[in-house]
């Protein structure tokens, strides 16, 4: 039997070997499930509202970012209520608190995307590696991980934030390096099973290659799974870098953060409860909105993902 025979033999023992996989849902069958869940339209009008003010910040927000208006303080030089020329107030320097906040939206949301990607990544991974080539390898990965997770994830990256001297990059880094050890651990549950089936083992046992075996048998397995984790850990990431932020070890100041508001605005919170009120809001609202549009995914996408 000439190789091509055999390569086409193969494709057919591994087709008639691997079960019937779940179909998955079809992108206009997902956003039907969407547009019919209240709460998620909701999350997605929040986000569409974040990432547009985001993305048009240099021509929606009246000010820049950085200006300090000699009329921004009180005269005793306290920051000022809401008012039409200032819709959200004023800061502890004069500056307007709506334009940072647009401003801090790229902040939160670019963070919130790379150290996201960055995790999921790494996650999959050390997650796929271990469940699939499982013995020494799956001890050493998962070791790690275990290691890993026995730290405080906040206390170990306000630790890593303040070695590495924070900036935007360095903080996404340092959030994704905390964060993966969760993707790591679904993913490899869901490898070590996947990989034990039929029509994993046949492909092997034909010689399939394995960065082909990943790709074509094991991936579609994990996309549902990574979809869902990539829409819920931005959630995680903005409030990781709003914690960070707030704690003194995230972005440098004069950068808008809406964590390094609320940290720079603690000793007027009686005398100017908006500079707290605005950001604090800003960031349940944007990690409510990805958590809701998270779930309806999980579940539209792939029901049984709930009892997992």
């Amino acid at each position: 039997m000439g190789p091509l025979q055999h390569s086409e033999s193969a494709a057919v023992i591994v087709t008639a070997t691997a079960p019937a996989r779940r179909r998955a849902s079809s992108p206009a069958t997902v956003w039907d499930r969407v547009k019919r869940t209240r709460a998620a339209v909701f999350g997605l009008v929040v986000v569409a509202a974040v990432i547009g003010g985001a993305l048009l910040a240099p021509w929606i927000a009246p000010y820049d970012p950085a200006r300090q208006f000699t009329d921004g303080l009180s005269p005793e030089g306290r920051p000022l209520p809401p008012s039409g020329r200032f819709w959200l107030g004023t800061d502890l320097l004069g500056r307007d608190l709506l334009t940072r906040l647009i401003y801090g939206a790229r902040v939160s949301l670019l963070i919130g995307v790379l150290a996201n990607a960055a995790a999921l990544t790494i996650g999959t991974l050390f997650g796929a590696a271990a469940g699939y080539f499982r013995g020494w390898v799956s001890t050493v990965f998962m070791r790690l991980t275990d290691m890993m997770m026995a730290f405080p994830a906040l206390i170990l990256a306000i630790a890593l934030a303040a070695i590495l001297r924070p900036s935007l990059w360095i903080v996404a880094m340092v959030i994704a390096m905390v964060n993966w050890v969760w993707i790591a651990r679904i993913i490899y549950s869901q490898v070590l099973s996947t990989s034990q089936r039929e029509f994993i083992e046949a492909a092997r046992a034909l010689g399939v290659p394995t960065w082909r075996i990943f790709w074509k048998h094991l991936f579609p397995h994990l996309l549902p799974i990574l979809l869902v984790w990539g829409t819920l850990g931005v959630s995680t990431t903005v409030m990781f870098e709003a914690s960070l932020s707030f704690l003194g070890v995230g972005v440098r100041p004069p950068t808008p953060s809406w964590g390094g508001t609320i940290n720079e605005s603690q000793s007027y919170f009686l005398e100017a409860p908006w500079l707290v009120a605005f950001p604090g809001a800003a960031i349940l609202l944007t990690s409510l909105a990805f958590n809701l549009v998270g779930d309806t995914l999980r579940d539209a996408i792939d029901p049984q993902l709930r009892s997992r």
